[in-house]
């Protein structure tokens, strides 16, 4: 257990309240720069610093925290309010310094945006000015702490602003703004809010998530809820002049006579009391209040531009002969063109693939990649899950601001001196308009290196040389640099760097010396023609594989195998195909290929122990493919007799297959594999959606390897049941019934994880026969896809619901949750474990992990 302190600071220079508050805040910043280089620096926490407020918290039972706290007994305690807040931790390990609340909020929930919200703080802090601080802005830097919790962190964006001279309420309507774009009353009701939030806009980053945040300064107490309104919130005012705010109804007794008000907070409302007049605030009066502080109206009407959508060029500006070479420089297949880019073009949407990607991971892979291929998407978890932004448009916004993001603790309008875009793609008439802005000063800055040139022309000199005109540019006033590999004659010597690599370098680069703020970063860029380069370029590679190993030497011999083979005097006269989707003869690598499946079929056709010793064989020299390739087991001890081994008839009883749902395989093999299972002792998964009950009761009418139950199977015996011991309950809830759930050994709870990357299983509807609609409670022909959760799971709590509402539905079943694999991911788990799951699978690339409470 922590030592616990309560210390008092005598301040004689400051009268003011705030100015008192900035002293103390300036005064904990510098201690904890101080010991920042200590073993015991993480163990030194201040709970609160503060002349208006005082926090209790700790890794307590909520009963006993005022036993642990004595001062809470003392009757002669008083206080005019109260923020409580219990909840267990799901993405960081508890710790008493992560407890709730913290010094200025009660946060319930989580920030989905927290990689993106602290790396913005990181880069806006050079900028940080303000009168108030008397030039001593260095002494609060920094402001986060990526070691900290997002509650954390988002406490210490509020503690910023407030004690910048920001009141809560405006702090947080900046932090955690509502949708205010597709709002059906909002301009109605108060229009100025409008204003306020366009101004705050292209200046600070949505702290987003589903949550519901207590604040207060000790001046000021109210609540917000999330754009979302993902949290239960209810508000209450009594006659005897009490206001409550809870997440749930019936937390405190209470009078019902004695109400005078009462209401919920919808997505993005506020409530808030000033102390001190005892004046209380329902949402329209609160956000009519902030933004009547300043102009912003005027000051968005007279300095935000909008930039117009232009139509695209009405024809090809190359020749057929001249794309082709192109396309090969910069690394396109005729799988990209054919099976990516033409998919996309003919249907307007992303193009999906079935059964998983059997090839090996770009840095084993023996074939030359694109940078882009060695970046994977960071998959939302069961506790904060993806929110599909087409299903939740009202919340959602594509819209980007281009320019100088200004000093976030300074209001005027120079800070809203930007351009609107309507979305992150520009086409090319589009540039050109951005080009021609005047204000925006925008600078072209070429990205290709010269291999003719030596060291001199290396992809690394290039890369600095490109950093070095970046940091120019801004320094010179540009607003936005654009960073082209774009060119009229591309030469055979100078290949163009990789875009997600001069973006990411130019990107760092502005940080680490204070100018990212300054400008906008544009590609205009051949090499970007799917969605995953969409999300990789602006996300500048935050969600990059951690495996190393690839230096900017290989990286630029991969990219001179590209580029290259398009000048060579042989030029295919068309893209050649590397297999890296389909299989193909001389492709790349596929676990499942043709001869690994009929070397398979073989051994189990003849029941041969010599043909599966040839199948065995040949996996064994398979490239290596997954990292697992690598291992190898490191023991001095001799092996023991194998008359100690466990039996493999016990040793099967452990097996469990993969999810795979009927409609993904046929109706006979998933029965068969099922029946297999049931005959080992193993556990086979149904997948999502549902189960024929024909499936549950043993076959009894088995005639010579037939049933007329399961007609289209043979070789059966009477006993073999085709039921799923392990019953999936995915997001969509196809065919969730109680007598699906109670007909399971094992109940798997799995959420936002399938075909398409934040969606669950993804079914066509060619695939939706007569037979699997009744399963599913759907339609034939109807396409299929689990929604992302957030209608029932978005947080761990909820979760926990759902762990306990399969247990009381079928108690002997044991309920398991499936995460995925990514770092932190033990934090994850050991949350869902807190959770009551009896078992967490951590999936991930043809590796997986169980883990059980016994």
């Amino acid at each position: 257990m922590p030592k616990t302190e309560q210390v008092f600071v005598r301040i004689v220079k400051e009268d003011k309240v705030d100015d008192v508050e900035r002293e103390l805040y300036i005064c904990r910043k510098l201690i904890e720069r101080a010991v920042a280089s200590e073993s015991w620096a993480s163990e030194l926490y201040f709970s609160s610093l503060s002349n208006q407020t005082i926090v209790y918290k700790g890794m307590l039972r909520s009963e006993v925290l005022g036993l642990f706290y004595t001062d809470l007994q003392n009757d002669l305690y008083k206080s005019a309010f109260a923020i409580y807040h219990r909840r267990f931790s799901t993405n960081t390990s508890p710790r008493w310094p992560l407890a709730q609340p913290m010094r200025f909020l009660g946060h319930n929930g989580e920030i989905n945006t927290i990689q993106g919200n602290l790396n913005w703080m990181t880069s806006r802090e050079a900028s940080l000015r303000s009168p108030v601080w008397h030039g001593r802005e260095n002494d609060i830097r920094p402001i986060s702490n990526p070691k900290a919790s997002d509650s954390s962190n988002l406490d210490s964006a509020a503690e910023l602003l407030i004690r910048s001279g920001r009141t809560p309420e405006e702090s947080l309507m900046i932090l955690v703004p509502e949708a205010y774009k597709n709002h059906p009353t909002l301009m109605i009701k108060y229009p100025e809010a409008v204003d306020f939030y366009d101004y705050y806009k292209g200046q600070m980053e949505p702290w987003d998530g589903p949550a519901l945040v207590l604040f207060s300064d000790g001046k000021t107490v109210g609540a917000c809820l999330d754009r979302n309104g993902l949290r239960p919130a209810r508000y209450w005012r009594t006659s005897d002049n009490v206001v409550y705010v809870a997440s749930e109804v019936g937390v405190l007794p209470m009078d019902e006579s004695k109400v005078t008000m009462k209401g919920r907070l919808g997505p993005g409302m506020m409530i808030s009391v000033d102390l001190e007049s005892g004046q209380v605030y329902e949402n329209t009066e609160v956000k009519k209040r902030v933004a009547s502080y300043n102009p912003y109206g005027k000051w968005v009407s007279e300095n935000l531009r909008t930039l117009k959508p232009s139509t695209f060029l009405s024809s090809a500006v190359m020749e057929t002969e001249e794309t082709l070479r192109r396309q090969q420089a910069f690394g396109y297949s005729s799988e990209d063109v054919q099976m990516v880019i033409e998919s996309m073009a003919a249907q307007g949407k992303e193009p999906t693939f079935c059964m998983g990607d059997d090839t090996p991971v770009a840095v084993l892979s023996q074939k030359p990649h694109m940078l882009y291929d060695y970046f994977k998407q960071r998959f939302a978890q069961v506790t904060n899950p993806a929110i599909d932004p087409l299903r939740e448009g009202l919340v959602m916004s594509l819209e980007v601001n281009i320019g100088k993001r200004g000093n976030i603790l300074e209001v005027g309008p120079q800070n809203v001196s930007q351009v609107v875009l309507s979305g992150p793609v520009l086409n090319e008439r589009e540039l050109e308009g951005l080009l021609s802005d005047p204000h925006l000063k925008s600078q072209v800055l070429p990205t290709f290196f010269d291999i003719h040139r030596g060291i001199d022309g290396s992809l690394k000199k290039a890369l600095l040389k490109l950093c070095e005109a970046a940091d120019e540019a801004v320094r010179n006033g540009s607003q936005v640099l654009v960073l082209s590999d774009r060119s009229d004659n591309p030469e055979p010597t100078r290949p163009a760097i990789p875009m997600l690599l001069a973006v990411g370098a130019v990107h760092q680069h502005l940080i680490e010396n204070g100018l990212r703020m300054s400008a906008s970063i544009i590609a205009d860029t051949a090499q970007c023609f799917s969605t995953h380069h969409f999300a990789c370029l602006i996300g500048y590679g935050a969600s990059a594989s951690r495996i190393g190993g690839l230096t900017l030497d290989e990286l630029a011999r991969e990219t001179l195998t590209f580029w290259v083979r398009a000048f060579s005097e042989d030029t295919a006269k068309r893209l050649e195909n590397f297999g890296f989707i389909q299989f193909r003869p001389g492709g790349e690598y596929h676990g499942n290929n043709p001869e690994m499946s009929k070397l398979l079929h073989k051994a189990v056709r003849e029941k041969s122990e010599t043909a599966y010793a040839v199948y065995q064989q040949h996996l064994a020299n398979r490239p290596i493919t997954v990292f697992r390739d690598l291992l190898e087991f490191k023991s001095d001890r001799k092996p023991i007799p194998v008359g100690k081994v466990e039996p493999a008839s016990s040793i099967v009883e452990r097996f469990c297959t993969g999810g795979m749902s009927l409609g993904a395989i046929s109706r006979e093999t998933h029965e068969t594999i099922a029946i297999a299972m049931n005959r080992l002792g193993g556990k086979s998964n149904s997948g999502e959606g549902g189960e024929d009950p024909i499936r549950w009761k043993p076959l009894t009418d088995v005639i010579d390897g037939y049933s007329s139950t399961l007609p289209h199977l043979k070789g059966l015996r009477n006993g073999d049941t085709a039921t799923s011991a392990i019953k999936q309950v995915a997001s969509g809830r196809f065919g969730v019934t109680p007598t699906f759930l109670v007909n399971a050994d094992q109940l798997e709870i799995k959420v936002a994880q399938g075909a398409k990357p934040g969606e669950g299983g993804q079914l066509p509807g060619k695939k939706v026969s007569a037979y699997i609609a009744r399963l599913r409670n759907s339609k034939p022909g109807v396409p299929l896809i689990s929604p992302p959760p957030h209608h029932d799971i978005y947080s761990i709590e909820d979760l926990a619901q759902l762990i306990f509402d399969l247990h009381q539905v079928n108690p002997k079943a044991k309920v398991s949750v499936k995460l995925v694999s990514e770092v932190g991911i033990g934090t994850v788990a050991s949350g869902v474990a807190k959770a009551n799951a009896d078992i967490i699978q951590v999936a991930s690339r043809r590796l997986l992990v169980l883990m059980s409470h016994d």
